[in-house]
């Protein structure tokens, strides 16, 4: 893929094709997205809406019901036992289910496949009523999906009046998190957990220790990391192109218009979305302004940009 065909892909980015769901007009509107009650919001299917209306009882939606499972890419025989025990739940036999996903975490090698597994075999002890093992298998689950997986352990705990063991939670999944973006991310998540189980005090004491543990400075310097990542990303894209690794590029790609975006999506981290996005479009603006002046160049015969050499500096030329 050329810097053409980059161009070309940052036109159709910025037309609105592939950014539609990200885009952060609603913020014109005066939505807050960190008070998860925003109704232009990112897509409630995906995200599980935050926290609903004041007056509305809570509406953490449970995990699927009955024979469904949490899917994602995996091999043949892998999805034969997901088969096997989605029917089992049809059939009311979740300690069956169970057992067939046991045979999966067992066998399998795919990270994804792994973390899936967990999430589902939590929601199965979770159905059951068995709190203390559905933790566990939550608490197990990594990548993307830890964020969902934080937030169903806390709604769990929560409707099972265990506000102490909530806190407990939040701070291991504080303590194992490296980035600063995410922990804020997960105090607010925290907080809305409380506040959705009526539990206004304990609410109001995490959104004031969000205010202690968080200065402007930190959040600039978080917002200013964001950027710099993106930055970064366009560095490789960059090189990729002059090694001209077309299958590289359109990965990193992906990873800009939709990876690293929907992970940001998932932990709730509002703010670094909104910055990685618009530092996102800055760059694709700026491949499309280089690919205007390359093509002017040619235009007037001129050579490429990175042909000229600057002129000689007389007090190094004896160097």
């Amino acid at each position: 893929m050329n810097t053409r065909c980059l161009a070309s892909l940052a036109a159709l980015l910025l037309a609105g094709s592939l950014l539609g769901p990200l885009a952060y007009a609603r913020e014109d509107l005066g939505g807050d997205p960190w008070a998860g009650d925003n109704e232009n919001a990112p897509d409630e299917a995906d995200l599980e809406a935050e926290i609903p209306d004041e007056d509305v009882p809570p509406v953490e939606p449970p995990p699927p019901g009955a024979g469904q499972l949490h899917r994602c890419r995996m091999n043949g025989l892998e999805s034969a036992h997901y088969s096997i025990a989605e029917l089992l739940a049809q059939r009311g036999d979740p300690k069956g289910a169970i057992a067939a996903l046991q045979d999966v975490l067992a066998k399998t090698q795919n990270d994804t496949v792994r973390d899936t597994t967990h999430l589902n075999v939590a929601d199965l002890h979770r159905r059951m009523g068995d709190i203390e093992t559905a933790s566990k298998h939550y608490r197990e689950v990594a990548g993307i999906l830890r964020h969902k997986a934080a937030k169903r352990l806390l709604s769990m705990l929560a409707e099972a009046g265990k506000a102490d063991e909530m806190a407990k939670a939040t701070d291991e999944l504080i303590a194992k998190s490296k980035e600063k973006g995410e922990k804020l991310a997960l105090l607010h998540r925290l907080a809305l957990a409380y506040k959705r189980h009526r539990m206004p005090d304990r609410s109001l004491a995490v959104y004031q220790r969000i205010t202690k543990d968080f200065t402007p400075d930190d959040l600039k310097q978080i917002l200013e990391a964001i950027e710099k990542e993106v930055e970064g990303l366009f560095q490789k894209m960059r090189k990729l192109e002059e090694h001209n690794d077309p299958e590289a590029l359109e990965e990193l790609n992906q990873r800009l218009q939709e990876g690293r975006p929907r992970e940001l999506r998932a932990a709730g981290r509002w703010d670094e979305l909104r910055a990685f996005e618009k530092a996102r479009d800055r760059g694709f603006r700026r491949q499309e302004q280089l690919e205007r002046e390359r093509e002017e160049r040619e235009e007037r015969g001129e050579p490429p940009a990175e042909e000229k050499q600057p002129p000689k500096d007389p007090k190094k030329a004896e160097f």
